[in-house]
């Protein structure tokens, strides 16, 4: 467990690996809430060909403000569920970003 409650938000030295639940094929692009103890994230891009893992990145940096580059889907390529690493400095944007809720 995570020491600040925050499960979805994992500590792992200079980087922050964040857990994920994406729907794929969505009407929107963007960060939705909380579902099954993960950030939700609407991609509105298909599950093909690595569009949604892209979009996903993107949705990432433009909303932290941080480069697409050092936006990395570290596991689940293939999966609804992901973990995607960010530079440890964007954790307490993150925090406020998911604490204000629907972030689109």
């Amino acid at each position: 467990m995570n020491p600040d409650g925050e499960d979805w938000l994992i500590p792992r030295g200079d980087r922050v690996h964040v857990l994920v639940k994406v729907i794929p094929g969505s009407s929107e692009t963007a960060l939705a809430g909380f579902r099954e103890g993960r950030v939700l994230a609407r991609i509105a891009a298909a599950p093909e060909k690595g569009k949604a893992n892209a979009a996903l990145e993107a949705l990432f940096a433009e909303k932290l403000g941080i480069s697409r580059s050092s936006v990395q889907i570290v596991a689940g390529l293939t999966d609804r569920r992901k973990t995607v690493s960010l530079p440890a400095g964007s954790a307490p944007a993150l925090r406020s970003l998911m604490r204000r809720g629907r972030a689109g």
